[in-house]
């Protein structure tokens, strides 16, 4: 199921149907490294090769896309965390069209109080740059190109309070073979 274009007069409508094959191959990682105590670098990529036919409507799309993310956090004295992290997307690959990349960034501070029972974060998210998302989609009836661009920073506080620990206790269950029934053989009443 694919998102098709389709024009009816002066009208071009994206609608769904069920007219393609979609291939996808790909492959995910993880990566979690902590080269000291106090440093902790993590990481999430992923990529794929997408072929996308649909002889109904001869269009056909194919290409390689890929996701990522990063970040690095450390701590420092007296609780204090500080971590950065990055991350985005190529172009997803559509059956008539190309999505927008994007990326993103952000830097954070945070710092645990009360025996880490209370935790205050501050945080900063694209404070350099604005939000480019680009798009063109071109099939024989129609070409489209649209670029938006918009002020995504982000700056929030946040805290948080633990009130309790959650204690999840098992309870066993003891099992054992009472033999009451058994015959003396030593030769007496029993």
């Amino acid at each position: 199921i694919e998102r098709v274009t389709v024009i009816e007069g002066d009208v071009s409508k994206r609608i769904f149907q069920n007219v393609a094959e979609n291939k996808k191959l790909g492959l995910f990682v993880f990566f979690n490294w902590s080269p000291t105590p106090k440093l902790r670098i993590t990481s999430n990529l992923s990529g794929s090769y997408i072929d996308l036919r649909a002889d109904g409507i001869e269009r056909r799309n194919h290409g390689f896309t890929s996701n990522y993310f990063g970040n690095v956090a450390y701590t420092l004295p007296k609780k204090y965390k500080i971590s950065g992290y990055g991350g985005g997307m190529t172009p997803n690959i559509y059956l008539e069209n190309r999505g927008a990349s994007y990326n993103y960034y952000g830097l954070s501070v945070s710092k645990d109080f009360m025996g880490d029972k209370l935790s205050v974060n501050l945080m900063a998210m694209n404070f350099l740059s604005k939000m480019n998302f680009k798009d063109e989609m071109e099939t024989p009836e129609i070409y489209l190109k649209s670029n938006t661009e918009f002020n995504q920073m982000r700056l929030s506080l946040s805290v948080s309070f633990k009130f309790g620990e959650l204690k999840s206790q098992i309870k066993k269950t003891k099992r054992g073979i009472s033999n009451d029934d058994v015959i003396n053989n030593s030769g007496g009443n029993g």
